[in-house]
Order: structure tokens, then C-alpha cells, then sequence
């Protein structure tokens, strides 16, 4: 199988070898191609199949970049692959190869023929195409073009079939079956042949056996028609891999390839010297567009740790944390990952410029923690911050009831009252306990210090200085990014950094697609159109079930609720889908009322500890002119055939669409409000218990829209398991029947795009834009309160 090696520094989000890969269009590779074979001039009359055969690299069915190998194989590259032959018979091969194109000189009898190829598909199927071009000692010859194609529908089977035809007027062709069978389904025996039809020659083939009897060391065997037989080896070191080919008449032929990762001579090896640098700076999103955008993404940075950990060549990391901005969430997350890249046996060094206690919670994980001395350090535990807007209504005379029937549901709170409530306090504070405890015991234990001292050092002040850090023990040292370094060359003399794109990445070791996890995230307000767009949602979770090469689903879901209708849309194509396959909930910052309503269908429910989730109940809020026509001269007229009809008419204001109903609500109005909305709650217990498997007595006490944080959901058997999006993926491999370590495609979905048009284009001045200021809970605030006012009047399961 072809090895692959890394060609560029990455950023924790770059693609990775468990993202399904970008396809490129058929016509822009036959357009690529065409053009480039548009400029060449001559090319010789096809060479015999097995005389271009005596630089081999591996038996037929796993073969790259032999001078008459399949085009199609270059679909199972994933990275670039440098490589070069040489044969006593007078033959030298020489080739520089990418996922997208590929480009060979083969040298043979004085003659120079070069071949570019190219191809697509995924690891079951692919297409390629290839020219063939060459000049020999003057003589003005034809092209020559390849079409192949590649099918390995599982672990034991592969097939391949090519056709070569020259376009002169003595045109040859030739005709290339490849059949592999793999027993075990593994690279411990190969067996392979090779059968060629060719119009101006005798048919010949070929049959082979090769066998990897170690990770890096591989024997082969190979008996062609003409009763010749070659003996082969291959050893990887790590960096380059070589091979050595001997046969009567072909003599000896020398291979070199680049092949990293683990290998045959690792354990002779001197230790290796090597950390990576992980670099965390700027926002960590779920997800990001394909151009124009170096943002980061969650899963990018937990699958740079987990290959930085399964790496054998990497001793540590060194963690820069300069402008990290993220949720306790992703910290929590990314800490965990960090965790078992430590356990592990592998040390950290974190540097912080400035920070806070998020960032702090993150780089406490390390081994030592470097500050740079001109930094700065606020240390406050977590807080909820909401921006309440009852005076400002008040004073333009905007009347809100809020529809509240269930003790906790404090939705409309910020809209309705001017100080928090008690019952959504004593939520909050139950809340903030566990996430301070959880940010307790994680520090306390990785700097080996009391929980008493925390404390301390949270009460004495909410500033501290570098040097007031390092004397509390907070950090180790004062320095900057060179210090991080050279901490490093204290540790291990001469080691060195390295960047993400240089981690090894695990080469495909079966045959056949890999198995499909999607990732499906479903965030912000539960809303047909915007939001999670439930419309779009529920149809790509339909087709995602149907569709047979995806194994198992993780929905990763991040929403404070919104509409009851989107909500239920998605969920019951979720129930109907865990019939046929594993969903996985992975519930993020929020997960809670329409967000839970999401969640309770899944067969499995992870939350991690900073998660807040539940809120089970429906609230509604009514926004009705008290003062306001008396206040701004503004008055609205009716004719209708009933009351209920004149009760939803206003004035609609040009703010986020504010409808300011004419009247409020009378004592019967509110009582069919209130049946409505009890009716809308007992659907949600219903939801609930179904998805949950329990009884209604058991969930009412857990419900009246209480928000929970996820170890006391666990405790009441709301969600099944504290984790994060790698434990949700772990966990979806598990039930679809594979290993915890199975090599698997990860495919997020929605895809986000090919670029942000916003970026290009000015930002208009807004209201929201105006009174936040660019403060990000600010905005969150504003753009809550958009989302009251588009749905006044609507019965809502929102936190």
C-alpha cells in the first residue's frame, strides 16, 4: 500500500486522514489533463507491460506509480509521495504524486517517456485518467492515454482494469486486468494477478504474493508467463522506504519512497527529539468554509492532539495559547483531549501572553506553564450575564405578559421582569456550583495544589500580575514563545518543533470504503428556516440514514430551543432513524428545551460537564401596546368580524419587527393561552418519555422547564454519559459494531461552504451592532431578543 507524507505545516482544523476528502469535478480533471497533453509533441510505440514491470514496488492490486500502473490507484492517496527506482536493466523511474495529480519519468533503453495521471473517487471506487508522452534520440512518436478504474468493495477483494491506446496511425493498445485477495482481509498475505491483453505481443501475466509481516517490513514474490521469477523487500525506517527486487534477467532493482510513521526499525531507532506545536490562538468554531478562512475548528484541534498522541515520533507538545477565545465547553473538551495525549506518557508546555480563567483552566493541564512577563491574568469563576429589557419597554409604554406556567421556564425573564427571578437563580447557582467544582478539581489536581488554595486565590483578587502569578504558584516561569523552546532543549537536548502537518498519519491497512461517521450539527435557535434550519435538517438526516455507506450518526447539538414545530420536525426523523442506525447526541454549550427536545430521541445522550441541558416545559410571551400609542401618537385602526381578529393586530416598528399587539390579553384569552401551552408541555413529557424510556411520573419532576447541569442530568437519567464530540464518535463506532480505534471517514454536515461572502462586504450599521458593541454575549443577547420578537405570540420551547 502507498505511504503518504505530509507537505505542508497545517493548522489544527486542516483535513485530516478521518475527513472524507474533497472531490474534485470530472471535467476539471479532464480539462486539466487534455490541455496538458495538448502541448506535448511525441511519444513511443507501447512498451511491453512486464518489461516496465521490473521496477516493482508491491504485488499488482496495491502497486502506485510503476510506468503502467493504473491511474485509478492515485484515488487512494490521501497525501503527497515522492518517489524514485533504479534497475541494472538500463531503467530508472522517478515521480512526485498528489491526491490530485501525478507525475512519472521513466527512463528505459536511452528513451525518456513521461507520464502524468490523475484520478477520483473514495476508497472503494475510483476513476482515473493518464497521458503518456516521450522522445527518443529524436524519433517523432504519438501519444498514448490511459483509462482506469479501481473497485475494492471490501477488505478481501480488489479489482482493476485499465486500457492504453496510442493515438498515431500505428496505434497499439493494450489491455491491463488486476485481481488482489486478501484471506484475512489484511495486509498479511496478498495475493495478486495481473493478465494483459495486448494486440501487438503475446498475452502475458503474472502472479503474485506479498506479505507484510511487520508494521514497515514486507516481503513479496512475483512469477510472470515467461517462467521468470522476482523476489522483492521493503522496509520502511520511518522517513523513506526501501526496496530491493532481484529476478533473472532483470537483475536488481533499488526502490525509494517517502513512507512516515511508525516502521520496522522505531524501536532501534535513538529516542526521537521531536514536539509539536499547537498553536490555539483566535475563535474555535464547529466549523469552517473551505477558502478564505484559517479559522480553527473543534474537531480539527481534538484530531491534531489524538494523532500528535498516536504518534511515536513525538515526545510532547508545546501549547500556545496566545488569543485563545473559545466556551468552557471547547475548553472542557480540548483539556479532556490534551488529558490523554498527557496519559500517554508525553509532556506539555503551555504559554499565555494574557488570559483569564478559561484560558487558564486549558494551559493548567501542562506540565509547566510559561507567562509572558508583560502579560496580564483576571481570574473570575463563571457567571451568568443577561441583559434585562423591562425599564426600556416601560418607558415607550410596551406592555409584555409573559405566559409562564412551569416554575423554572424563565425564557421571557429578560422581557418581563427586571431582576432575575428567584426560581431561575436557584437553577443558575446549581449550575454555576458544578461548573466551578468541575474547574476546581481539574486545576487543583494538575497543579498539585489544595481546592482551599483556588479559592484563595479567586477571593484575593481578580488581577494578577506575572510576577504575582509565579510567586502563587499560578505559572512556572516568565518568558515567551523562545523560553517555551528552550524548556524543551532542557528537557531533551536539541529537541525540536515541529508543526501539525508534520504528524504522522496512519496509512489505510484494508481495502474497501472506510465506514461513514456523520458529524450533523444542529446549532442555534430551533427554527425552520434560520438557526438549525430544520427544514433542511430533518431531510439530510432522512438521507443520511438511508444512505448505507454512513454507519452510525453523531448529532452534535447546540441550541437553547425556539420553535416547538422545528423542534419535533427533527426529532421524529430522528426516531424514526434510530431504528436503522446508531444516533449519537453530543450536546454542546446548551442543549436544553427545543436543543433537548433534539437530543431525546438519540440512542445515546453525551453532554459535557460545562453543558447545561433539559429545560423541558413551553413558555409564551405577549407583546401588547399599554402606553405606547399615548406615548408616541402612533395608533392603529381595525375592521374585523371578531375580537380574536383585531387581537392580532398592531403596530409592526422597524426594530428587529417588533409587533406591538393593540391590547392585551382578558381572563379568557390567557386561560385558552394557558391550555394551549399545557397541552404543548405534555407533548414534550411525551417526547421525553418516549425517547427516554421512562415514565411521565419520572420525568415531571425533572421538567417545569428546569435547566440541568450534566452531572445532575446524569444523575436523573437525562442524558447517559459526560464527554465531548470525540467521545460521541467513539461512542457511535461502538454501536455501529466496530473497535474504538476503527479507521473511519468523519464527514460534518452540514457542509458550510466554499467562502463568507460577509467578509468581502461592509458591515451595515445596526441596532444590535450599536448597543453591544462588538461583546460577544452582548450580541448573543440581541440576537436572542430578535428571536422573542419574530416569534411573539407563539408558544416556544426555549431556555
Amino acid at each position: 500500500m502507498p505511504s503518504n507524507m505530509p507537505c505542508e505545516t497545517l493548522t489544527p482544523s486542516s483535513f485530516s486522514q478521518d475527513t472524507v476528502p474533497m472531490r474534485f469535478p470530472l471535467i476539471f480533471r479532464l480539462t486539466f489533463v487534455f490541455l496538458l497533453g495538448c502541448s506535448t509533441l511525441a511519444f513511443a510505440s507501447l512498451p511491453s507491460y512486464f518489461s516496465v514491470k521490473s521496477i516493482p514496488f508491491s504485488d499488482s492490486s496495491s502497486v502506485l506509480y510503476t510506468p503502467a500502473a493504473n491511474p485509478a490507484y492515485f484515488g487512494t492517496l490521501e497525501d503527497m509521495e515522492l518517489g524514485y527506482a533504479w534497475a541494472s536493466a538500463r531503467q530508472s523511474l522517478a515521480y512526485v504524486a498528489l491526491p490530485i495529480v501525478g507525475l512519472g519519468i521513466h527512463n528505459q533503453d536511452n528513451s525518456a517517456d513521461y507520464r502524468l495521471q490523475t484520478a477520483w473517487g473514495d476508497s472503494a471506487e475510483m476513476t482515473g485518467v493518464g497521458l503518456i508522452w516521450g522522445a527518443g534520440y529524436g524519433a517523432r512518436r504519438s501519444m498514448a492515454w490511459q483509462i482506469g478504474k479501481l473497485w475494492r468493495p471490501s477488505p478481501q477483494f480488489s479489482v482493476g482494469g485499465q486500457v492504453i491506446f496510442e493515438t498515431g496511425a500505428d496505434a497499439g493498445q493494450q489491455g491491463i486486468l488486476n485481481f488482489g485477495f486478501r484471506p484475512q482481509g489484511t495486509e498479511l498475505l496478498t495475493l495478486g494477478l495481473d493478465a494483459v491483453v495486448d494486440y501487438d505481443r503475446p498475452n502475458e501475466w503474472a502472479l503474485s504474493a506479498t506479505s507484510v509481516l511487520a508494521p514497515g517490513f514486507e516481503l513479496g514474490l512475483r512469477y510472470l508467463s515467461d517462467k521468470t521469477v522476482m523476489i522483492g523487500a521493503q522496509i520502511d525506517w520511518g522517513t523513506w522506504e526501501a526496496g530491493v527486487h532481484n529476478g533473472p534477467d532483470r537483475l536488481t532493482s533499488l526502490t525509494l519512497k517517502s513512507s512516515p510513521g511508525p516502521h520496522v526499525l522505531q524501536a532501534f531507532k535513538p529516542k526521537p527529539k521531536r514536539y509539536v506545536e499547537l498553536r490555539l490562538g483566535g475563535d474555535i468554531r464547529y466549523q469552517r468554509f473551505s477558502w478564505f478562512d484559517r479559522g480553527q475548528t473543534l474537531y480539527g484541534v481534538l484530531d491534531s492532539i489524538r494523532r500528535a498522541k498516536e504518534d511515536p515520533e513525538i515526545t510532547g507538545m508545546a501549547l500556545d495559547l496566545t488569543e485563545f477565545d473559545t466556551s468552557y465547553t471547547f475548553c472542557w473538551e480540548i483539556r479532556h483531549a490534551l488529558s490523554e495525549f498527557k496519559a500517554s506518557g508525553k509532556k506539555i508546555v503551555s504559554f499565555l501572553e494574557e488570559g483569564e480563567l478559561k484560558d487558564y483552566y486549558v494551559a493548567s493541564v501542562a506540565d509547566w506553564v510559561i507567562m509572558d512577563p508583560m502579560g496580564s491574568f483576571k481570574l473570575t469563576s463563571p457567571a451568568f450575564n443577561r441583559i434585562n429589557f423591562k425599564g426600556l419597554l416601560d418607558k415607550v409604554g410596551i406592555g409584555v405578559d409573559e405566559l409562564r406556567f412551569f416554575k423554572y421556564k424563565s425564557a421571557f425573564e429578560n422581557l418581563s421582569q427586571a431582576e432575575i427571578s428567584t426560581a431561575d437563580r436557584e437553577q443558575k447557582t446549581v449550575m454555576l456550583d458544578r461548573f466551578y467544582g468541575e474547574l476546581q478539581k481539574d486545576i487543583t489536581r494538575s497543579r498539585n495544589v489544595t481546592p482551599n488554595q483556588l479559592d484563595q486565590w479567586l477571593a484575593r483578587s481578580f488581577f494578577y500580575s506575572p510576577k504575582e502569578a509565579t510567586a502563587n504558584h499560578l505559572v512556572d516561569q516568565l518568558g515567551r514563545w523562545e523560553d517555551v523552546k528552550a524548556k524543551w532543549s532542557s528537557w531533551n537536548a536539541g529537541a525540536v518543533g515541529v508543526g501539525e502537518g508534520f504528524l504522522y498519519r496512519k496509512r489505510p491497512q484494508t481495502w474497501g470504503a472506510k465506514p461513514i461517521i456523520a458529524v450533523v450539527y444542529a446549532l442555534g435557535s430551533c427554527d425552520m428556516d434560520t438557526g438549525i434550519k430544520a427544514r433542511s435538517l430533518s431531510r439530510l438526516i432522512h438521507g443520511l440514514v438511508q444512505d448505507s455507506d454512513v454507519v452510525a450518526i453523531v448529532l452534535r447539538v447546540d441550541s437553547p430551543g425556539g420553535s416547538g414545530l422545528a423542534s419535533d420536525l427533527v426529532a421524529k426523523e430522528m426516531k424514526k432513524g434510530r431504528e436503522k442506525k446508531p444516533i449519537i447526541i453530543s450536546q454542546g454549550e446548551v442543549a436544553a428545551s427545543g436543543g433537548y427536545w433534539l437530543s431525546a430521541y438519540g440512542s445515546t445522550i453525551i453532554a459535557t460537564p460545562f453543558t447545561m441541558t433539559g429545560s423541558i416545559g413551553v413558555i409564551a410571551c405577549w407583546f401588547y401596546d399599554q402606553q405606547f400609542s399615548a406615548i408616541t401618537g402612533v395608533k392603529t385602526s381595525s375592521v374585523a368580524k371578531s375580537k380574536y381578529d383585531a387581537l392580532f393586530g398592531g403596530v409592526r416598528l422597524p426594530i428587529a419587527g417588533l409587533l406591538i399587539h393593540t391590547r392585551g390579553l382578558d381572563s379568557g384569552e390567557r386561560a385558552l393561552w394557558e391550555a394551549s401551552i399545557r397541552d404543548s408541555y405534555r407533548d414534550f413529557i411525551n417526547v421525553v418519555c418516549e425517547g427516554r424510556k421512562k415514565l411521565p411520573d419520572e420525568i415531571e419532576p425533572l421538567a417545569q422547564g428546569r435547566v440541568w447541569a450534566a452531572q445532575d442530568a446524569l444523575d436523573h437519567g437525562l442524558i447517559d454519559q459526560i464527554g465531548g464530540l470525540d467521545t460521541a464518535i467513539v461512542a457511535a463506532k461502538k454501536a455501529a459494531g466496530l473497535a474504538p480505534d476503527a479507521d473511519v471517514w468523519v464527514d460534518e454536515l452540514p457542509e458550510k461552504g466554499l467562502w463568507d461572502l460577509k467578509q468581502f462586504l461592509p458591515s451595515p450599521p445596526s441596532l444590535p451592532g450599536f448597543f453591544s458593541g462588538g461583546d460577544p454575549q452582548s450580541e448573543a443577547d440581541w440576537e436572542r431578543l430578535q428571536f422573542q420578537i419574530k416569534h411573539n405570540g407563539e408558544i416556544l420551547p426555549l431556555m
